[in-house]
C-alpha cells in the first residue's frame, strides 16, 4: 500500500475513482438476490495545487487523495469501511494511509455505532514540516455515539492510545492518550446545549530526567445556540466557549511552562427569501502563563456570503477571514496578521459531485519578516455515491 500511495501522480486518483466506479456500477447492476444485503457507499477524490512564496511551509506543489467508503448493510446492521490513499505518503512526509471499520446498529427508540481505526507508521519517516508531530507510530482509536428520544439527546464518546518505537530502537517509548465525551440536548424549537470534556496526555519512560516527557492538557467546552425566524427571516445564532489548562508534570520543569487559554466565539447566520445567505463570526483567544512570561491574544472574525441554486445543488460562497496575534511569548514579542479571501462552487446531485475552490492567504509576521509569506491553493474534487 505505501509503495503505490508513493507513486501516485496528480492523475492517478482520477484514474483510481473512474475504476472504482465501474466496478460499482457493475456490482449494483447485478441480479439482488436478498433485500436484506446491500453495498453502499462513496468514493472521492481531491487534487490540490499549492503555491507559495516567502517563508516556506513545507508543502507539496501538488496533492492528490483518493477516499472510499464502502458500507455493507445486512439486517438492518452496517458495517463500513474507510481507505484512503495519497500523494503524501512519501519518505520524506508523515504517511496518510490508513483503514478503518464501522459498525452501527438499527433501533426504533435509539440509534448508534462504534467506530475503530488502527494505523501504523514504521520506522523511518519524517513529519510534514511539523517536528512536534510522532512518525515512528502505532495507535488504536474508538468511538461510539448513542443517540436518544429521536434525537433530543445526544452521547458521544471516543479514546485514543498511539505508541511510538514500533521497531523497539530507540531507549525510549513514548505514549500519547487523548479521550473526549459529549452530551448534547438538540431539542427542535427551543435554544440547544452541549457539552463536552477532553483530555490529553503524553509520557516516555526516559529515565533521565533531563529528557522526560509528562504532560496533561484538559479542556472544557460549553455551545448554546438557537434556531429562530425573526424579521420573517430565518436565523441561528450561537456562542461557544472553551477552557484549556495544560500541565508540564516533569521532574525538572521549568516554572511557567504551564497555561491556560479560553476562547469566546459568535456567531451568526441569515436565510434571505431568495437563495441566498449570510453568515459572521468573532472570536477571541487569551492564553497566559502561570509564569506570566506567555500573554498572548488571538482576534478572529469572519464574513461569507452564500448563493444556492438548481434546487440547492448548486453551491456558490465567497468568504473572508481575518486573524490577528499580540501579545509575547518567552520574552519575545508577537505580532501576526493572518487573512484569507475564499471562493468556491459545488455540484451535488443525487450520484455525482464536484467542487473546485480557491483560496488566497496572506501571512504578515511584523515581529520576525523573514516568516511572513503569501500561498494560492486551488482545490478541485470529485465523486459519486452508489
Amino acid at each position: 500500500m505505501k509503495a503505490f500511495a508513493s507513486e501516485m501522480t496528480p492523475k492517478a486518483g482520477l484514474v483510481l475513482l473512474a475504476v472504482f466506479l465501474v466496478w460499482s456500477s457493475s456490482f449494483a447492476q447485478a441480479p439482488d438476490t436478498t433485500k436484506n444485503v446491500k453495498l453502499t457507499g462513496s468514493a472521492q477524490t481531491d487534487l490540490v495545487s499549492d503555491r507559495i512564496t516567502g517563508m516556506g511551509q513545507n508543502r507539496p506543489p501538488w496533492v492528490n487523495r483518493l477516499y472510499l467508503y464502502p458500507t455493507l448493510e445486512f439486517y438492518g446492521y452496517k458495517l463500513g469501511f474507510t481507505f484512503l490513499l495519497s500523494s503524501e505518503e512519501k519518505k520524506t512526509r508523515q504517511p496518510f494511509d490508513r483503514f478503518g471499520t464501522e459498525l452501527r446498529f438499527p433501533s426504533r427508540k435509539a440509534s448508534g455505532g462504534l467506530k475503530a481505526d488502527y494505523r501504523r507508521v514504521d520506522q523511518g519517516f519524517a513529519s510534514l514540516g511539523s517536528p512536534n508531530l510522532l512518525n515512528d507510530i502505532q495507535g488504536l482509536t474508538l468511538n461510539g455515539d448513542l443517540t436518544l428520544r429521536n434525537g433530543l439527546v445526544g452521547l458521544r464518546a471516543g479514546y485514543e492510545d498511539t505508541r511510538d518505537n514500533v521497531e523497539n530502537l530507540k531507549p525510549s517509548t513514548t505514549r500519547t492518550t487523548t479521550w473526549h465525551s459529549d452530551l448534547a440536548v438538540l431539542p427542535a424549537r427551543l435554544p440547544y446545549l452541549t457539552l463536552g470534556y477532553s483530555g490529553y496526555g503524553q509520557k516516555n519512560d526516559e529515565a533521565n530526567d533531563t529528557t522526560k516527557v509528562h504532560n496533561l492538557t484538559g479542556a472544557f467546552s460549553a455551545v448554546a445556540g438557537a434556531n429562530l425566524t425573526l424579521l420573517s427571516l430565518r436565523q441561528s445564532a450561537s456562542f461557544s466557549w472553551a477552557l484549556q489548562d495544560f500541565k508540564d508534570k516533569r521532574p525538572l520543569a521549568m516554572p511557567g511552562s504551564d497555561y491556560r487559554s479560553q476562547t469566546g466565539t459568535w456567531s451568526h447566520a441569515v436565510d434571505f427569501p431568495f437563495p441566498v445567505s449570510a453568515s459572521y463570526s468573532l472570536g477571541l483567544t487569551r492564553t497566559r502563563g502561570s509564569g506570566g512570561d506567555q500573554t498572548e491574544d488571538l482576534k478572529s472574525g469572519s464574513a461569507e456570503l452564500a448563493h444556492r441554486a438548481l434546487k440547492d445543488r448548486l453551491r456558490t460562497r465567497v468568504q473572508y477571514v481575518q486573524e490577528k496575534g499580540s501579545g509575547t511569548r518567552l520574552g519575545f514579542p508577537i505580532d501576526q496578521m493572518k487573512t484569507t479571501y475564499r471562493a468556491g462552487t459545488s455540484w451535488n446531485g443525487e450520484k455525482f459531485n464536484a467542487g473546485l475552490t480557491w483560496e488566497r492567504i496572506r501571512y504578515d509576521d511584523r515581529a520576525v519578516g523573514a516568516n511572513s509569506y503569501n500561498e494560492t491553493v486551488v482545490t478541485t474534487s470529485a465523486g459519486m455515491r452508489f
